[in-house]
């Protein structure tokens, strides 16, 4: 996956929660103050065992912060 400066918003976003394995879904398109907003709609919830996996993850890098506040006093 590679995101460069080039790449849009959204699909800089999709690449992202596709790692996830969720999908950013395109709804449609509206003009807004004169200018074409496309509009989508949020990635379908986590399953329980994926919310599993991001708490293990949340929980690891929060512990890699501590050892990292103690390692620098």
């Amino acid at each position: 996956m590679s995101i460069t400066r080039k790449t849009r918003l959204a699909s800089a976003a999709q690449r992202v929660v596709r790692l996830f394995g969720l999908d950013i879904v395109y709804l449609d398109r509206v003009t807004e103050n004169g200018r074409l907003e496309h509009r989508y709609r949020g990635a379908k919830p986590h399953s329980d065992a994926d919310m599993d996996i991001l708490n293990e993850w949340l929980e690891r890098d929060r512990q890699a912060v501590v050892v990292d506040r103690a390692d620098c006093d």
